[in-house]
């Protein structure tokens, strides 16, 4: 799937069995994305995601993608939404592309009052992802 600027991605979708689960203590997922650099200089890339209303401990792990389709797990970062925003930053070689995968996960253990918290809130649960990119 094509995105442009303030396109609406499926974070969450179950990649699985296509089904669209809503998501709970021990649920995890990943969404694959590339972007391209077509300058000829190197891009500084930020992927800044922000919560909505409702608040969960989510761990999120970015990891470049080879050309040849394995993680590159020495250059992943990983990082808990924090008072509901989490910021990673990357790099993308000039006139390349790079390709990522975001993994998610909201932890089973250790997360009894924050899990409370937002299944007493109710509602649906949003994540903002934004990219931004500056040359190097």
């Amino acid at each position: 799937m094509s995105w442009t600027q303030h396109s609406d991605i499926d974070l969450f979708y179950n990649r699985t069995d296509g089904l669209g689960d809503n998501i709970l203590p021990g649920a995890s997922g990943f969404y694959c994305f590339e972007l391209t650099n077509s300058r000829k200089k190197d891009l500084d890339v930020t992927v800044t995601l922000s919560e909505g209303d409702i608040h969960i401990p989510l761990v999120v792990t970015l990891t470049p993608i080879s050309s040849g389709g394995k993680k590159i797990t020495k250059k992943a970062v990983t990082s808990t939404m924090s008072e509901g925003k989490l910021t990673v930053q990357s790099k993308i070689g000039a006139n390349s592309s790079a390709f990522y995968q975001l993994d998610w996960n909201w932890p089973f253990e250790g997360t009894d009052a924050q899990s409370t918290a937002a299944g007493e809130k109710g509602g649906t649960y949003t994540v903002h992802v934004q990219i931004y990119a500056e040359e190097n």
